[in-house]
């Protein structure tokens, strides 16, 4: 076989090869890039809604001051509800006590 003979087989298969390597590669590269946008387009949706959510957050929650304040109320009412309990422990075990004697 001589070298055109050659040339003339192995050209073409080595052309196809190269076409057919270029194709899928700048297919690839399109099919990434279009993900790649689809993706930053997302982030940029997250960032605004972060953004969106920090600015309400504040809005929906209490000061520092109205959650004292409702901590101390919750804590005078525990307080009060204790009194309470102990109380009625005095009463049952001074009860007891009186029913012991007779």
């Amino acid at each position: 076989m001589g070298p055109e003979l050659i040339a003339a087989i192995v050209g073409p298969i080595a052309g196809a090869i190269f076409g057919i390597i270029g194709f899928t590669s700048r297919r690839n590269i399109s099919v990434t890039d279009a993900r790649i946008q689809e993706i930053a387009e997302n982030v940029e949706v997250i960032g605004h809604q972060v953004t969106d959510l920090q600015i309400r957050l504040p809005t929906q929650y209490v000061s520092k001051d109205e959650l004292l304040s409702h901590v101390q109320s919750e804590e005078r009412f525990h307080n009060d509800l204790l009194n309470q309990v102990r109380e009625v422990r005095d009463e049952v075990i001074a009860l007891r006590a009186g029913y012991g004697r007779h």
